[in-house]
């Protein structure tokens, strides 16, 4: 069985190989034959050769495991004529079947344990991210109900509704998904989005806000040209905190003795999360253990709530209050929107992230962890 699977995956990598050099894509092969992707049964269409691995390449993205073991899949159904239904069932052992069903139950106790763990112990940082979510949720709202191809700012053509609204969506459902991994004991994991997320809220502001950086950005679209832009807009000369403070002082809230201050509290978060999005020693380390009340070291895999997941919760929402109060003056007094305030999801907006503000009590420490 182990030299068999092992033959099929050598057998991928040639093929697609093959498939590379001969620059076939799954847009060249009609592949309709190919439904219930469910990660257990996937019929394959009847193609033959170099057509065929173009389907397979279509699944692989990055190792994908679907994507290997559908081509496993096809490889023992073509060597031994057998039926795509009872592929799992005639080539899993029973163990492995077992095995497989124990994890994956054990997985889902530690997750519905962790989330009641989270109800009963954290306070803020769940009130506070459900009113965060919920006013990303009603900025969306705002924008996907208007003109897809109204322009938001005269001055600019191209930045439209469509736009603006698909912006806030990605926001939106990176902040859901830091939620639900933090409430299901994956809150070391949610760390490595919470990096992303607080970046994606600064480059956000900077692309609503300046005409100029919108017009250089939209021009991203390789990874070639993304990468170049990225550097432009951003990275080179730490522009990007640079265009956050052009913004915090058209606010006029941000004293001059306060700048340096509150670029520290951007720079720090944003380092204190690169720390489990470059998987560090220090990160790694941590996350694979942890004390409980009776201060006995015991593993977290598969998921238990940390110490940090309280303060997780409430770095995401303190950002989306950020964000949420540039937005404003930006749709306000930038974009100059008439009427903008008798808009009802945009009510809810402001009232959503007024109540996110409410729950926020803590202070953004980037070194606390570190000295557990």
């Amino acid at each position: 069985m182990r030299h068999e699977a092992f033959n099929c995956l050598t057998q991928y990598l040639i093929l697609q190989a093959e498939c590379v050099n001969a620059r076939r894509t799954p847009a060249h092969v009609g592949y309709s034959a190919l439904r219930g992707l469910n990660g257990h049964n996937v019929p394959i269409a009847d193609c033959r050769g170099v057509k065929q691995i173009a389907v397979m390449r279509s699944l692989v993205t990055d190792n994908s495991v679907l994507g290997v073991v559908t081509y496993c899949q096809f490889y023992l159904l073509r060597k031994k004529k057998m039926r795509p239904a009872n592929f799992l069932t005639m080539n899993t052992p029973d163990d492995l079947q077992a095995f497989s069903k124990e994890l994956f139950d054990l997985r889902a106790l530690r997750g519905k344990e962790a989330e009641e763990v989270v109800r009963a112990t954290c306070t803020n940082g769940p009130a506070s991210m459900v009113y965060g979510i919920s006013a990303l949720y009603a900025a969306w709202q705002t924008f996907v109900t208007l003109p897809p191809d109204g322009c938001v700012r005269g001055d600019s053509i191209h930045l439209t509704n469509f736009f603006v609204a698909n912006n806030l969506s990605w926001l939106c459902n990176t902040a859901v998904a830091i939620r639900i991994l933090a409430f299901q004991g994956l809150e070391p994991q949610a760390r490595v989005l919470t990096r992303s997320f607080v970046e994606a809220i600064y480059q956000t502001l900077v692309l609503f806000h300046d005409k100029d950086s919108y017009a250089i950005y939209r021009k991203g679209v390789t990874n070639e040209e993304s990468k170049k832009v990225y550097y432009e807009l951003f990275s080179k000369k730490n522009r990007l905190q640079k265009k956050i403070q052009i913004l915090e002082d058209e606010l006029g809230h941000t004293p001059e003795e306060d700048r340096a201050n509150q670029l520290m509290q951007r720079i720090g978060i944003l380092e204190h999360y690169s720390q489990a999005t470059h998987s560090s020693y220090c990160h790694v380390l941590k996350s694979g253990y942890q004390r409980d009340k009776d201060n006995n070291l015991q593993t977290i895999i598969l998921g238990r709530v940390t110490k940090e997941t309280e303060n997780t919760l409430l770095n995401c929402s303190h950002v989306i209050c950020y964000f949420s109060v540039h937005f404003d003056h930006i749709v306000r007094n930038v974009w100059k929107i008439q009427n903008i305030s008798d808009n009802l999801h945009y009510d809810m907006f402001f009232k959503s992230a007024t109540l996110a503000a409410i729950f926020l009590t803590h202070k953004v420490d980037s070194c606390a962890s570190d000295e557990d």
